[in-house]
């Protein structure tokens, strides 16, 4: 894309927008009277918001604080249950190495079945 030559008019508009560019967020500060002469009720007024945001804010963080240090007990806690628990399964598993290896059933395991020399009860 060719860069176009600046026209006289938009030569003109430059050093406008470029002010506007850099003194835009200065605009607010500008025209205002120095701090020495505002209203002192209004000074009060913002300094009573700020103190009170601060505390809001300050109240927050403690709870999220407290929050944050009983999920990280929680977290240790799940994860010392984890590891006795991951001891418990070596030790079953190792249990398991040392048995001998004999037939193994494949049968589901459930009730015995009732011995032939016993009769079977049936209820009324």
């Amino acid at each position: 894309m060719p860069v176009e030559t600046p026209t006289p008019a938009h030569r003109r508009l430059l050093p406008a927008l470029a002010a506007a560019l850099l003194l835009g967020p200065l605009a607010g500060c500008i025209g205002r009277p120095p701090p020495a002469e505002r209203d002192p009720a209004i000074l009060a007024h913002q300094l009573q918001e700020q103190t009170a945001e601060r505390q809001r804010l300050e109240t927050v963080v403690q709870r999220l604080t407290q929050q944050l240090e009983r999920s990280n007990q929680q977290l240790k806690d799940s994860q010392r249950q984890t590891e006795l628990l991951q001891q418990k399964l070596d030790a079953l598993a190792e249990i398991e190495r040392s048995l001998p290896a004999g037939p193994r059933s494949t049968a589901p395991r459930g009730p015995a079945p009732a011995l032939p020399s016993e009769p079977a009860r049936t209820t009324p």
